[in-house]
């Protein structure tokens, strides 16, 4: 039988980013094992709650959210759809967007050191193709010179690169492969209002949704009430027309009955749209209270196991 090739780093010594000396000036922020702590720096769930949905998980409706990984906007074009570029350190949130921010996870300079993919990386296959992955992600925001200014503006690279270093880096991967792996990385910018609808719609979790883009219940509902007031306005203006209408002398008999009906229906709507939001704020309520008391819990649970698991 034909044993599985153990992965290489996919760069050599002398085109690394980051060398020894400079990784040891810079450690890891941790007391995790290395392998939990890498788990959780790639993971695409968030690893704080037990039944979070991963991007991989609805991979089949990914395509609603963004285009192939081919069609990657670099990062000078996010900028000239007026798009900021903001810093995050989930992996599940890298290269996502909403309306003017896209969402990007800075390089982890172990992740351009080649003695740290030997040691750490390439002993997980799994885990190898998530980190490569994830750097393809940059070969595609950085095209041109001018998404490498913008990468070194924003501290999405580590200090002391060079354009040409960054070139040579690439070189290796180049041309990059084509063929999809059902994850998340088939695709490239997602956007999260599509991911949020996908998440509600097809695995019901109408409340919360992917992520909680709106942290307040004030911003939450503004967006329901201007549509209610788009829709009632123009109710408005249907009911002045059929008012007109039926005027004495002017109005036949089904012009009556149908406006009678209409301004009936128009009051049980607007009635029915007031009722429903109160709903909605109370199940709202109550879903946060039990994932903040879940996560409260499932937080605890964590700590004591890794306590007892401590010599």
């Amino acid at each position: 039988m034909s044993q599985a090739l153990t992965p290489t780093p996919p760069f050599d010594t002398k085109h690394e980013l980051v060398n020894d000396a400079e990784l040891e000036k810079h450690p890891l922020n941790t007391i995790l094992p290395m392998d939990e702590y890498l788990h959780r720096e790639t993971c695409l769930k968030d690893p704080n709650s037990t039944d979070a949905i991963g991007l991989n998980d609805i991979y089949s409706h990914l395509w609603m959210a963004g285009l192939l990984a081919a069609n990657t906007r670099p990062l000078h074009y996010h900028k000239f759809l007026g798009r900021d570029i903001v810093i995050v350190e989930q992996m599940r949130l890298h290269l996502t967007w909403r309306n003017d921010q896209v969402f990007l996870k800075p390089i982890p300079k172990c992740f351009l050191n080649y003695k740290f993919w030997s040691t750490n990386i390439c002993k997980d296959p799994a885990l190898h193709n998530q980190v490569l992955r994830f750097l393809f992600t940059y070969i595609r925001l950085i095209r041109h010179e001018s998404d490498f200014n913008l990468a070194h503006k924003y501290e999405l690279l580590p200090e002391g690169i060079n354009w040409k270093q960054w070139i040579d880096f690439t070189l290796p991967f180049l041309p990059l492969p084509t063929e999809r792996q059902r994850d998340r990385w088939d695709y490239g910018d997602l956007r999260l209002s599509r991911i949020n609808l996908v998440v509600r719609v097809f695995r019901w979790r109408p409340f919360r949704g992917w992520i909680m883009l709106r942290t307040d219940y004030n911003a939450y509902f503004t967006s329901f009430f201007a549509v209610l007031a788009a829709t009632f306005a123009v109710f408005s203006v249907a009911l002045s027309a059929f008012q007109v209408a039926m005027s004495p002398g002017f109005a036949s008999q089904h012009v009556l009955k149908a406006g009678y009906w209409f301004s009936i229906v128009s009051l049980l709507l607007l009635v029915a749209s007031f009722v429903g939001v109160i709903l909605w704020f109370v199940a709202l309520f109550l879903s946060n209270a039990i994932f903040a008391v879940k996560s409260t819990f499932g937080r605890r649970k964590r700590i004591r196991a890794g306590s007892s698991a401590q010599p």
